[in-house]
């Protein structure tokens, strides 16, 4: 929207889409610069699952394409590298691209579904477990933990 939210438009994105597949997240650098990342439960290796802009969104250009099989659930620009670096996480893992998705490197398989970055130096994967053992006998307990990211 031009107007603040007063109104809204559509753009159609180049990312592969099917019941159970398509855009799952946008990134924004700026004002201009972002990223779209595709996935979902029936995603597969070899889909367009990246589209990056360079005018706000009213264009949108395919990319490379994500390492991990069910492509990109999320996915964050990490602030205050040197070079535009974006991380994608999804249920095949998560990975990261410092030419705007053009090229991934793999962090990691774990299924991840949501990441986030305060600074190169300081980013988070919150994860949820169920099903790990409860001091209740017969109940299986839920809990959070938050993964540390490597220094990129």
């Amino acid at each position: 929207s031009g107007d603040y939210g007063r109104t809204w438009g559509s753009i159609t994105l180049p990312l592969s889409s099917r019941a159970g597949s398509g855009a799952q997240s946008i990134a924004f650098l700026d004002t201009r610069r972002g990223m779209a990342l595709g996935g979902g439960t029936t995603a597969k290796l070899g889909d367009d699952n990246v589209a990056v802009t360079k005018d706000g969104g009213l264009t949108w250009a395919l990319a490379g394409k994500l390492p991990m099989k069910t492509g990109a659930w999320g996915g964050v620009y990490v602030p205050g590298t040197k070079k535009p670096t974006v991380v994608a996480v999804g249920p095949g893992g998560s990975a990261w691209s410092a030419d705007e998705g053009t090229t991934w490197i793999t962090i990691a398989t774990l299924n991840s579904w949501r990441v986030g970055f305060a600074s190169p130096r300081a980013g988070w994967r919150p994860e949820r477990r169920v099903g790990w053992p409860s001091a209740v006998p017969g109940r299986a307990a839920n809990r959070s933990s938050a993964t540390r990211a490597a220094p990129l």
